[in-house]
């Protein structure tokens, strides 16, 4: 029980007498190294590495099947792309910061300035076009050992062909 509440405690410390802004990069946060989230890594990155576990690796999809993935991805980042494009318009249009009509508790309609919601809309769109790119390069790689799959497979028809 005391273990427990020093636990309690000792969290509580932390967050009360030390804000975040007082935690260094890479230092040390309830047990934890406070670092980047990591980031999913390709075969070709974890061989370089010295990193790739054979029995890991995932089996390679049909061809077919990733080509399909790829056209489908290409659509998203073209979409994701547009979003971006009308985001920057609407804050080169709009400016910065827009007006905006609201009601305070007693009803009354007051007019008051705010950021454009654009900046959040480009923001967000801008990290799930990078995380899209990412994908796009998985896939990529994946398309190429099925590829290899395909023409090994090709090979071997070929050799017992009469």
């Amino acid at each position: 029980m005391h273990g427990a509440i020093a636990k309690k405690h000792s969290r509580a410390t932390k967050c009360a007498f030390f804000p975040a802004h007082h935690i260094q990069h890479g230092q040390e946060q309830g047990g934890q190294k406070e670092t980047e989230m990591p980031v999913r890594l390709t075969e070709r990155e974890k061989q370089a590495r010295g990193t790739s576990q054979r029995r890991r690796a995932r089996e390679p999809r049909p061809l077919r099947t990733v080509q399909k993935a790829i056209r489908e991805l290409r659509r998203h980042i073209a979409d994701m792309t547009y979003n971006i494009q009308i985001a920057r318009k609407s804050v080169r249009t709009d400016g910065v910061l827009i007006e905006v009509t609201v009601s305070d508790k007693h009803g009354k309609f007051e007019k008051t300035r705010r950021v454009n919601p654009a900046f959040k809309i480009q923001h967000d769109a801008l990290k799930v076009l990078s995380g899209l790119n990412r994908r796009m390069e998985y896939l990529q790689e994946e398309r190429e050992q099925a590829e290899a799959k395909q023409r090994k497979s090709e090979s071997e028809e070929s050799e017992f062909r009469i």
